[in-house]
């Protein structure tokens, strides 16, 4: 994988870069940069659960075809999937 050898030989990739967003170069970051508020746009027929964006409570993101949330609450919430079906919980 492109990536791997990049990463082993210190060169720069754009899939690990950070995007405007987070005062990187690229236009959009990569897959540990996304910005969920300025850069994240959900993927046809793909749900993700993602994080690296600050939030009070988790936040959705829901199109005709997936179903998207950023989880990242400083361990204050916890995420269920059980069934196919995905909730999430305050912890107290």
């Amino acid at each position: 994988m492109i990536l791997l050898q990049d990463v082993r030989n210190g060169k720069i990739n754009p899939w690990l870069d950070a995007g405007f967003a987070r005062g990187g170069l690229q236009v959009v970051g990569g897959i540990i940069w996304l910005d969920w508020h300025d850069e994240f746009d959900p993927v046809p027929h793909l749900d993700q659960i993602v994080g690296h964006t600050q939030l009070n409570i988790p936040e959705e993101k829901t199109t005709l075809d997936s179903r998207n949330y950023c989880m990242d609450t400083g361990n204050k919430h916890i995420g269920i999937l059980e069934d196919g079906v995905f909730t999430w919980k305050k912890i107290l």
